[in-house]
């Protein structure tokens, strides 16, 4: 929007999503227009998970995304590049025309890695900054594959990243280990279904559609994380009405990349189950689907 926020319009309305990036960065590349990749810090661990996305529950970078490519030009933040002397460019330096604004990928970025002093001895001869501090402290997030060597140029073949967690081939190729990397085509399809699922949940809010279907995550031993943990509003929550005050989850089960790919493709070419409010809903064995937790609802 022209604010800065992202204009969506739907049921006859105008929804103006607002928010604030943490941090936006440039990538340059000759020939290639710059491209873009947001950062939202976090102050515990926070990785972006595919069945949340999918579901509609996570949504805030791919929010950010969208609202980033389309804002107009000359209200668009400036995002830090390099100059010829290596340091940061001021907001000059960066093309507010360029055409076709390209976002190379989304990240929660992690602040809680321990803090290490190397004077101290505590690190018995070993790098300060290990494979094991990466581990805790890297970004968490997905990147079109193309953006990989941007990410991280010291990656050659047989090797992996510990900023960014993606590996090679002994060809040099990407190691199709992990959900991090996407196909380009496909990390464009993902921000355009998150506007159709934010599209959705904002209808869903406009016509006041409240029920009492709190999101869950499926696991082999039966429903693990719930949207009711730490929830704010469980004071006035009318699951308390329920038998056993229990509601009907609305389940969310693991994706991986290839089961994203499917679901885009179906998606697509409109053979994908209704997505409902917020998320796509599918018989038992496939994405989603109702339940209850053991003892009944």
């Amino acid at each position: 929007g022209e604010g800065g926020e992202l204009a969506i319009q739907t049921g006859g309305m105008r929804w103006a999503v607002g928010g604030k990036v943490d941090r936006i960065d440039r990538t340059l590349q000759a020939g290639a227009p710059p491209t873009y990749l947001l950062f939202d810090y976090k102050s515990g661990r926070r990785r972006l998970d595919l069945a949340r996305i999918f579901g509609g529950v996570d949504m805030q970078l791919s929010a950010y995304a969208l609202a980033l490519r389309e804002t107009p030009p000359e209200t668009r933040p400036f995002a830090p590049a390099d100059t010829a002397e290596g340091g940061c460019a001021t907001e000059s330096a960066v093309d507010p025309g360029a055409p076709g604004l390209r976002i190379g990928g989304i990240f929660y970025w992690p602040l809680a890695a321990p803090l290490l002093d190397a004077a101290s001895g505590e690190t018995d001869g070993e790098p300060v900054v290990s494979d094991d501090w990466f581990a805790k402290s890297r970004p968490q997030g997905l990147f079109a594959a193309d953006v990989a060597e941007s990410l991280d140029l010291q990656v050659g073949p047989r090797q992996s990243s510990p900023a960014f967690g993606f590996s090679r081939n002994k060809d040099g190729s990407l190691s199709n280990r992990g959900t991090s990397h996407w196909e380009p085509d496909y990390f464009e399809r993902l921000l355009a279904h998150e506007r159709r699922l934010l599209a959705e949940s904002l209808e869903a809010i406009r016509g006041g559609r409240i029920a009492l279907e709190p999101v869950a995550m499926a696991t082999r031993k039966g429903i693990g994380w719930t949207a009711c943990g730490g929830c704010a509003y469980a004071a006035v929550c009318r699951k308390a009405d329920l038998p056993g005050g229990v509601p009907p989850y609305r389940l969310l089960r693991g994706l991986n990349r290839k089961d994203a790919y499917a679901l885009l493709d179906a998606v697509q070419s409109g053979t994908a189950p209704s997505p409902g409010f917020g998320g796509h809903v599918a018989p038992e064995g496939g994405f989603g689907g109702h339940a209850a937790p053991e003892g009944g609802r």
